[in-house]
């Protein structure tokens, strides 16, 4: 058995998992039942449960109202795409930047377009004229202070005047100027390190850039992969009748997918108002069954809103022959910390990893210099995502959870710790468990500070508290609990790895 826990041993360890969610789950049902205050505030739900929703996720909001009201941008792009290929026409990055050109002025105005032109113009400037990678960053940087001086809210009105858009839009901008600043800096590296080759052009910049697709939702996907798709556009295996057929039918099963999580996750808020509840509830008040519940019910939603805004750009793109970075895996799936960030956003992880990890440190580096390039890395996360006290908290509980995690699985992994162990604990199965046990006292930090992330700081501390100062026994329970969810995350894992799935190279 190779030190494997048993099947039997496993499906206990399952059944336990799913009496437990049950009753998380219907403790955060009873809660969004009982007379809460704000209900009949809330917007109405469908018909045919009769209920109000949770519309408080503002990130959910404003993708619903994309999709419904700009789906045909979308639809414009796959079949002028398709046409363009038909007729085997050049240069598709030019098509590219101008339906993302048109989508950007049809969906807000002309100084919301300017803007994004300028940081790309300004970019591919600055990498024409000095051709190296401190200049690139410096002008990253720059676009980064920009991007959380708008985030202030003092800045908010006058970046209302400026574009001209209301208070709901200003989030779009933000948003997609993020997203836009990875783009360029992916670009220009790329470009800085390949001066010679043709498609590092200024017309290919704009199309990657403004490729609507991943325009406003993300993921990010590195210029290599978009590179990718302009060398193959009009290759036989990529473009022949049986295979624009097998696209076609492969690309609809992906948008039933994606609209059958997204069915289920608007079902879910119409009985789970997990966002309220932590915005209007005095969480204090909560059992512990309720209140990790709903921790447990934020880590979900979090995981299918992704699942569902990557999953469309992801379809788009392999649509259009580009290698995509593979969806968001379920955090229920998650055993090591460090696959969260592997897994989750494959294609952040790809930029982090390519552009900044990796240009610091090697294989062969000394630990300090690992965890110098862990902290730069940790540092640019904070920054990208915003200059905030929850950020913050959120960003130093990652990296100190990613290096102690390094550092613990480097020894309970090693044939050292397996021979001591075993003289005391005697069996593979036993020695399975015990780093199992420590695992999940590794998992516990790093999984609390995702509910920073989630709720905010408030949100964050609560959970905190009850973990860490209600005592021994509440503590041995919270751990136990992980201990016994950690062999299933682990066993699909080894099933994955068995079967190669999840495997994408980075590019």
């Amino acid at each position: 058995m190779n030190g494997y826990l048993s099947n039997q041993e496993l499906r206990f360890y399952f059944c336990f998992t799913i009496i437990l969610y049950f009753i998380m789950i219907y403790n955060v049902q009873t809660i969004s039942n009982s007379n809460l205050k704000a209900y009949k505030f809330m917007n109405d739900g469908w018909k045919i449960f009769n209920r109000k929703v949770d519309n408080y996720d503002v990130e959910w909001q404003v993708f619903k109202d994309l999709i419904r009201n700009y789906w045909y941008w979308f639809l414009i792009h796959i079949v002028s795409g398709e046409i363009f290929r038909l007729f085997k026409f050049k240069n598709i990055s030019i098509l590219h930047f101008i339906i993302g050109l048109s989508a950007c002025l049809h969906m807000y105005n002309i100084q919301f377009f300017i803007i994004l032109l300028s940081q790309s113009l300004i970019s591919y400037i600055i990498s024409s004229v000095f051709k190296k990678k401190r200049h690139v960053w410096a002008i990253t940087c720059l676009w980064l202070f920009i991007l959380n001086v708008l985030k202030f809210e003092s800045y908010f009105s006058n970046l209302m005047d400026i574009l001209n858009i209301d208070e709901s839009k200003v989030h779009d901008f933000l948003v997609i100027f993020a997203w836009c600043l990875l783009k360029n800096t992916s670009f220009n590296l790329e470009r800085v390190t390949r001066p010679n080759e043709e498609n590092f052009n200024l017309l290919n910049c704009l199309g990657y850039v403004f490729y609507i697709p991943t325009f406003h939702f993300g993921p990010i996907i590195s210029y290599t992969r978009y590179l990718h798709m302009l060398e193959n556009l009009h290759t036989e295996e990529t473009y022949t009748m049986n295979n624009h057929k097998e696209r076609i039918k492969k690309f609809l099963l992906k948008l039933l997918r994606f609209a059958f999580w997204y069915v289920v996750t608007e079902i879910g808020l119409h009985f789970f108002y997990i966002h309220y509840i932590a915005m209007e509830v005095d969480l204090k008040t909560l059992n512990i069954f309720a209140l990790f519940g709903l921790g447990f019910l934020h880590g979900q939603f979090f995981n299918n809103k992704y699942i569902i805004q990557y999953g469309l750009p992801i379809a788009l793109g392999e649509f259009e022959h580009i290698p995509m970075p593979n969806k968001p895996k379920c955090i229920c799936r998650i055993h090591k910390y460090s696959d969260m960030w592997k897994f989750f956003d494959h294609g952040l992880y790809e930029f982090l990893f390519k552009y900044i990890y990796t240009k610091i440190t090697t294989r062969s580096s000394s630990a300090s210099q690992k965890i110098f390039a862990s902290f730069i890395t940790f540092s640019f996360i904070y920054i990208w995502h915003g200059l905030f006290d929850y950020i913050l908290i959120w960003s130093i509980a990652n990296y100190i959870c990613i290096v102690i995690e390094k550092f613990i699985y480097s020894y309970i992994e090693s044939k050292r710790f397996e021979i001591k162990a075993l003289s005391i604990i005697r069996t593979e199965e036993n020695l399975h468990r015990l780093r199992a046990y420590i695992g999940a006292h590794v998992l516990i930090p790093a999984i609390l500070s995702n509910f920073f992330f989630f709720g905010g700081t408030d949100f964050g501390i609560e959970f905190v508290r009850r973990t860490y100062t209600f005592g021994l026994w509440n503590y041995f329970k919270i751990s136990g609990t992980i201990f016994l969810l950690y062999p299933i995350a682990e066993a699909i894992k080894r099933y994955e790895q068995m079967n190669n799935k999840n495997v994408k190279y980075i590019y």
